[in-house]
């Protein structure tokens, strides 16, 4: 983008009133025009009368018309004005013009609608990889965490793309596009990827500025099919692709009797019996992905939640997507204060059914804990609209945002 560039506006002459229109409304950021400079040219066309222009007067707002600021004036003959941005962020002009008969429109207040609305970002974002490591002992398909940081106080609710390259190749490859900026991510790593890749991180602000950084080469590692994590984790799979229960249908198998009686002690309370129950059932049955998950929510209620994580993820491992598990490990992560890991598992429930009021609202509650109140309000907006029938998460998120930001202050106190 070029560093000077000029944005237009169509206003009346003298004797028509420019402030017909009052009122002012946040623009469709789709339409609004991107600047990133701090200089520019404010350039308009006038419809002349009997008597010529002669003084142009350039206003501007940058709280959606609630306050105005006189920015300066040019002779009547120019037919722009160069203005210098001294902040970043959504600006509207307006522009007077005054001829022998007098102004086209009183100075714009408090109910003004702007003639042009301009973004500006001037600023581009900082970007750094952080950590590229593979989740071990390897899986099938491998897992690789990629880790960022990416700061800009101008950047859209997913601003964050990444990509890789293998050795071979000179092409990069999506690995995801429009992820939040939870700073953490986990690439499955497609069966057709082996040897050594370059991982990509792109962040994009709304001022149009792209920004990237490059990985060093990973080697990718694949287990050995003949160690027997793996076989049993092959087993796994193909019991559960072809549907296989890990009990008979009696239900009278001994990994399943255990983790009935692992149940029971859960609904009472009884969260050490639980756990110990559902470790017997799963060393009868590893394959057990529901006891499992019992096991994650056991050890969270316990408080142990680096346990309840390792859970959680032996489960993701043996049901990827699987909601109750993404959300079981969003909720040790935050407990653990991992928000950007939390954020993660909540966008992937979304992602796949973008109706769920639930995920969004722990979103927003996420967003508090970060101190993003505007991202917060985001989130509750969309757990209030996303499913008219999840009415107890609607009253909650009505809640939260006629709240948020005495939530997101009692928070900050809370962490000091």
């Amino acid at each position: 983008m070029v560093s000077r560039r000029s944005i237009c506006l169509s206003v009346a002459a003298a004797w028509v009133s420019a402030n017909a229109v009052r009122g002012a409304q946040p623009p469709n950021p789709r339409y609004v025009p991107r600047v990133a400079s701090q200089q520019f040219d404010v350039s308009y066309e006038l419809e002349t009368g009997s008597s010529p222009v002669e003084l142009i007067e350039l206003w501007y707002t940058m709280d959606v018309g609630q306050t105005w600021r006189r920015f300066g004036q040019a002779p009547g003959a120019a037919r722009s004005i160069a203005f210098n941005a001294g902040d970043e962020g959504l600006f509207g002009f307006f522009v007077v013009a005054n001829d022998a008969a007098g102004a086209s429109s009183p100075p714009p207040d408090g109910v003004t609608e702007p003639q042009f609305w301009a973004f500006v970002d001037y600023t581009p974002p900082v970007v750094q990889l952080h950590a590229i490591e593979q989740r071990m002992p390897a899986s099938i398909p491998p897992v690789v965490v990629v880790r960022w940081s990416a700061i800009d106080t101008q950047l859209p609710t997913r601003p964050i793309e990444l990509s890789y390259r293998t050795a071979a190749g000179s092409a990069w490859t999506s690995v995801a596009g429009e992820l939040a900026n939870s700073g953490s991510y986990d690439w499955r790593v497609p069966e057709s990827v082996d040897g050594h890749v370059t991982i990509r991180v792109t962040v994009r602000d709304r001022g149009g500025h792209v920004v990237e950084d490059t990985s060093e080469a990973v080697t990718i590692v694949y287990p050995d099919p003949s160690a027997p994590l793996a076989r049993a984790a092959d087993e796994i799979v193909a019991r559960l692709a072809s549907g296989g229960s890990t009990a008979t249908d009696s239900g009278q198998t001994r990994g399943y009797q255990l983790f009935q009686k692992g149940l029971k002690h859960a609904a009472r309370g009884e969260n050490r019996l639980a756990i110990s129950r559902l470790k017997d059932a799963l060393s009868v049955e590893p394959g057990m992905t529901e006891a499992l998950v019992e096991l994650g929510r056991a050890l969270y209620a316990e408080g142990d939640l680096q346990r309840s994580i390792e859970a959680y993820n032996l489960a993701l491992a043996q049901r990827p997507g699987s909601r109750d598990v993404l959300e079981g490990l969003a909720s040790a992560f935050i407990g653990q204060r991992q928000f950007g890991d939390a954020v993660q598992q909540l966008s992937r429930i979304v992602q796949s059914n973008p109706k769920d009021a639930d995920a969004w609202l722990n979103l927003g509650d996420i967003a508090i804990y970060q101190g993003d109140e505007l991202l917060a309000r985001e989130h509750y907006e969309r757990a209030m609209t996303s499913d008219p029938e999840a009415t107890e998460a609607i009253k909650k998120a009505e809640l939260r945002l006629s709240d948020v930001h005495r939530l997101a202050r009692e928070f900050r106190q809370i962490e000091r």
